[in-house]
């Protein structure tokens, strides 16, 4: 089965006014947007969706209790930002890390919620102490969640929390101000993107419902969903995504693919885009189409090892061995520290009868890992394709 995959200086002008008339021929139109595209009248009625203000409220109960930890006379020697962190720390030892996105009041009452859940959390108690965030975006290792026809592969965000008393001393260049970063998943195994807007987060999380959505088949609310999404983060391809996905299950193909070549114009190397619009390409019998895009996503300069590696899993999935093949060579380029691709080219080589290649690959994974359980399980393969009678 094909699964379908789902992160200043202003200057003033001053001119002289002009009374003369600007000819047509001089006129700029507008480049078209997204919402020229959307059709929410296939959504049927807009369901009830969360404003962003109720994303960060906390019940009263909980307010209380971070304001009396924070403002407690043994805790103020303690920067800020740091006593929001200890507070977290003890509050997580119950903590559920349950793949749900959820607002802050739900997280507290649920004691579960994923690393978007609690970006959210952490922002509503920095909102309550005057604290600054920051959103950082990060690719995690692909932990895919497969329901029916769909791969979800997550977005990581960490949160960082600046100290609200730093005063900077004059003459003295900064690199960063005094800060602490909240990651609930810290590991090697990821790639970092960098600073996600607040916009770009807002759109996320409105993105993630729109996932969950789709995934329980609930097409009309996951269409209205993934339209907030938009509404804060336009342009992102990830949201476009979504949205062609969703037109492609309601079966409006056409329309479906109109978003996937708008996407593509403003994301040309996402990937995402390309092989979700290569799959409807090949559902409808489009063969040479499909084949140009896929050489547009061998030639992508996506650093990300992750989409790479998500890609050759899709690929191995569908029997298709020798692409699979080049999708894990592009991941061991990408990121050569990481097990994944070498664990990836050595169960596809298997597969195509190469015994030889996929031994030395699975030996450089076991090189590369520094989890027990991980070693373990190569140390079972690597003996199995060197016993004699296999």
């Amino acid at each position: 089965m094909k699964y379908q995959t789902l992160l200043l200086c202003a200057g003033l002008m001053v001119g002289c006014a002009s009374t003369e008339p600007v000819p047509d021929s001089a006129r700029i139109t507008p480049a078209p947007t997204v919402f020229e595209l959307i059709d929410s009248s296939q959504f049927g009625p807009r369901p009830a969706i969360r404003e962003e203000s109720e994303l960060f409220q906390l019940p009263q109960s909980e307010r209380d209790s971070f304001l009396s930890f924070y403002t407690a006379q043994d805790n103020l020697s303690v920067p800020g930002h740091r006593r929001l962190y200890h507070y977290l720390e003890n509050s997580m030892d119950n903590f559920t890390y349950y793949g749900a996105t959820y607002t802050a009041s739900e997280v507290v009452e649920k004691g579960a919620g994923n690393c978007l859940s609690l970006a959210i959390l952490t922002t509503a108690y920095a909102n309550l102490a005057g604290i600054e965030v920051e959103y950082l975006g990060v690719t995690t290792n692909p932990v895919y969640l497969k329901r029916e026809k769909f791969g979800l592969i997550s977005n990581h965000v960490r949160t960082r929390l600046y100290d609200p008393e730093f005063q900077p001393e004059e003459g003295v260049v900064y690199a960063r101000r005094p800060n602490v970063v909240v990651d609930y998943f810290p590991t090697a195994n990821n790639w970092q993107k960098g600073s996600v807007s607040h916009a770009a987060f807002m759109g996320m999380y409105y993105r993630n419902l729109a996932a969950e959505a789709l995934t329980t088949n609930q097409l009309g609310q996951a269409g209205w969903l993934v339209t907030q999404a938009l509404e804060w983060d336009p342009n992102s391809g990830d949201n476009i995504n979504l949205l062609a996905v969703i037109y492609r299950n309601m079966g409006l193909i056409e329309l479906s693919e109109k978003i996937y070549l708008f996407g593509l114009k403003a994301n040309p190397d996402h990937l995402d885009l390309l092989s979700n619009y290569r799959l409807l390409l090949r559902r409808q019998g489009r063969g040479e189409e499909a084949q140009q895009l896929t050489q547009r996503i061998e030639q992508s300069t996506d650093p990300s090892p992750f989409r790479w590696l998500a890609l050759g899993d899709q690929s191995f999935q569908s029997g298709d061995y020798r692409q699979a093949l080049r999708y894990y060579q592009t991941a061991i380029e990408r990121a050569p520290y990481l097990h994944h691709g070498y664990a990836g080219k050595g169960k596809t080589p298997f597969k195509l009868g190469r015994k030889g290649e996929a031994k030395q690959a699975l030996a450089m994974a076991l090189q590369h890992t520094h989890e027990d359980e991980q070693e373990e399980l190569y140390r079972a393969k690597l003996a199995i394709l060197t016993d004699p009678e296999s």
